[in-house]
């Protein structure tokens, strides 16, 4: 990094500015260039953020570039910044979006609140028994010594709509949110689980229900075709090397697709070829790791550059266990 970038504002363009719902939230992370204690080279410092809205992301990196101008321009130290300078900005709510206030106004449904308690009641019913921990609720985890099984209920911001997502990770591979520490949000399934699907109702978003009877009918009959689906997944897959004996390094060199369907589930190929390198490399099967390494590599020019980074510094992890 040259010497002249020292103490410079800047900002990296974030992987979730164009994933998921158009109507989600995403954040900027801007960061000034510091002296490393050691006098070689630069870091960065912690991050201010700005958030933003898919469906208007211009508009928060907009924000981001003059918030870093501003920053430049007065020459503001991390360690002293002025009361101007927030640990979090926003942008204005797009037009498209109604406030929640509209969103309860025009509704027939019960409200978020009403549904909420709803699903944590039916949560803990169904999910506990089979060994689920559910002490949030929005999301249930089951974990054992090689598996961990996720549902997650994400709400729409634009109306009283929700889907379902599903996740699946053995638990002797690394996960994408260890790759990428800095990611914000509680999860993204495209990255931190190998198998991710969502459940849904023909492709749109479940509507919450006119009373309570009604949810309750409606998320039961949910939560049993979730755990339908994860137990399929689990019988075709229960470990990792189930996925070495059916996808070899050169079959996912020679995809063109950026996603791999199995059962319904969704994998990033991609991701898929770095945890069989990280399972392989494990396993000390240096053939292996090495082909699942450059499978790797050959699909690394489809993501961000800050993400590149953090996958190659990882693969050169998993190349040092094998020397």
């Amino acid at each position: 990094m040259a010497d002249d970038k020292i103490f410079q504002w800047t900002y990296e363009q974030s992987q979730f500015d164009s994933t998921g719902d158009q109507f989600s939230t995403f954040s900027i992370g801007i960061f000034q260039w510091l002296p490393k204690a050691s006098g070689k080279g630069l870091k960065k410092s912690k991050t201010i953020r700005v958030k933003g809205y898919v469906i208007e992301a211009q508009k928060a990196y907009k924000k981001a570039d003059e918030v870093c101008q501003r920053l430049n321009k007065e020459k503001v130290k991390f360690e002293n910044k002025p009361s101007w300078v927030k640990n979090q900005f926003s942008v204005p709510r797009p037009a498209l979006i109604p406030s929640k206030a509209e969103i309860k106004k025009d509704s027939p449904y019960i409200n978020a609140s009403q549904f909420r308690s709803v699903r944590k009641r039916v949560m803990k019913n169904i999910l506990e028994p089979l060994g689920y921990d559910v002490t949030s609720s929005v999301i249930a985890k089951f974990k054992n010594e090689s598996i961990l099984l996720i549902i997650e209920f994400q709400a729409a911001l634009k109306s009283s709509n929700y889907i379902i997502n599903l996740g699946l990770h053995y638990t002797n591979v690394e996960s994408n949110a260890a790759i990428m520490p800095t990611r914000t949000g509680i999860l993204d399934f495209a990255c931190d689980y190998i198998f991710n699907k969502r459940i849904q109702d023909n492709n749109n978003w479940f509507n919450y229900t006119e009373s309570k009877k009604e949810a309750e009918i409606q998320l039961i009959s949910q939560l049993k075709l979730s755990l339908q689906n994860l137990d399929q997944l689990i019988k075709a897959y229960p470990t990792a090397q189930s996925l070495v004996d059916e996808f070899s390094a050169k079959s996912l060199i020679g995809r063109n697709s950026l996603t791999t369907k199995i059962n319904g589930f969704s994998l990033s190929t991609r991701d898929l070829a770095f945890i069989l390198a990280d399972y392989c490399s494990k396993k000390h099967l240096v053939e292996e790791t090495i082909s699942y390494v450059h499978a790797c590599k050959t699909h690394l020019g489809n993501v961000s550059k800050g993400y590149e980074k953090y996958l190659e510094i990882w693969l050169n992890k998993i190349e040092l266990r094998i020397k």
